[in-house]
């Protein structure tokens, strides 16, 4: 759990442009803002990355999905909906430039 964020970055790096990564990368650290004071922690350090030109991405993914999705409630589909989604991204040519620079898919 402390480190599943540089594990799925490290996984999806080659196939996705650098912003994705970087936010994937940092979303446990941005999850912090929401849950750590539960836990006694302090949720203030997504804020030492507040000029970074992905922060705003990364908060946004935290507050409208990561966040939503600790409710039991929550709506969500069948893992089998995003199999072809997962297909499509792991079947490109690793470290494809276009992908990488975001002029591709």
């Amino acid at each position: 759990p402390e480190n599943h964020s540089q594990l799925a970055a490290a996984i999806i790096r080659p196939y996705v442009r650098p912003e994705v990564t970087w936010v994937i990368e940092m979303h446990g650290l941005f999850q912090m803002a929401y849950y750590a004071p539960q836990l006694g922690r302090d949720g203030a350090g997504p804020r030492r990355y507040a000029d970074h030109e992905w922060y705003d991405s990364c908060m946004r993914v935290c507050r409208d999905w990561d966040q939503e999705a600790f409710d039991p409630d929550y709506p969500t589909r069948p893992l089998a909906h995003f199999e072809p989604l997962l297909r499509e991204i792991f079947s490109r040519p690793p470290f494809d430039p276009d992908v990488l620079e975001g002029r591709g898919a």
